[in-house]
């Protein structure tokens, strides 16, 4: 089992653990300012429709219902998407990111925001699936990532690309199967939108409001 697919079979075997986890407010950070950040980025840009790739138990999908906006979420782990829809708000579809191709993803149609909130995990997996995605981008719309901040703590020390373990401490309850996922630099970041046609738009620090430390980063590109 290669790493890309580790990462899946790991939020497979741990979703019912992650939904109790959002459901009950349990990290910090996302209570504190980053669920609020994303919510208030993709919101800036007043969309009409968007899709929440990576969209977990759903939490971001059923707020940006709430606003008005219509939004369908995908994910690639089954026990995820089937506490979205047991919540009875918004659109969810199974989606795992080696499933995502031009073909696959026509019938979508098209969205002027598309976002991905601690959703990229992986290295070649997420330029497949960036790169899949462009047909599906309004000419005047964005994708918008949040994810660990280049400056965060935990790799601050990193310059270069690199595989980092993720063994899902701090957790409340019993995660198993952990996983490596891909840091990339901003710099790195940069070059892949580059190279993907991407055009770099906006990007925010989002720091910890007590003790102004970098928390996450939410880039956005356009085409």
């Amino acid at each position: 089992m290669d790493k890309e697919d580790q990462i899946m079979d790991s939020w497979r075997v741990n979703s019912q653990h992650w939904v109790e986890v959002i459901d009950n407010e349990e990290i910090a950070s996302r209570k504190l300012i980053t669920n609020q950040a994303i919510i208030d980025a993709v919101l800036a840009h007043q969309p009409k429709r968007a899709l929440d790739v990576g969209c977990g138990e759903g939490w971001l999908t059923r707020t940006l219902v709430k606003t008005g906006v219509e939004v369908l979420g995908v994910d690639g782990a089954e026990g995820l998407i089937a506490s979205a829809k047991s919540k009875g708000i918004g659109e969810f579809k199974v989606l795992e990111y080696k499933q995502f191709t031009q073909e696959n993803l026509e019938s979508f149609g098209q969205f002027d925001t598309i976002i991905f909130n601690y959703a990229l995990f992986g290295n070649e997996i997420v330029e497949k699936v960036l790169q899949s995605l462009q047909p599906n981008l309004t000419p005047d719309g964005r994708i918008i990532i949040q994810t660990i901040h280049p400056q965060h703590p935990l790799v601050a020390d990193l310059d270069e690309p690199t595989w980092l373990q993720e063994n899902w401490a701090g957790l409340k309850r019993d995660f198993k199967n952990g996983y490596e996922w891909y840091f990339r630099p901003l710099d790195h970041w940069k070059n892949l939108f580059v190279k993907l046609n991407y055009q770099w738009k906006d990007k925010k620090d989002v720091l910890h409001p007590d003790q102004e430390e970098f928390i996450s980063i939410i880039m956005e590109v356009g085409k």
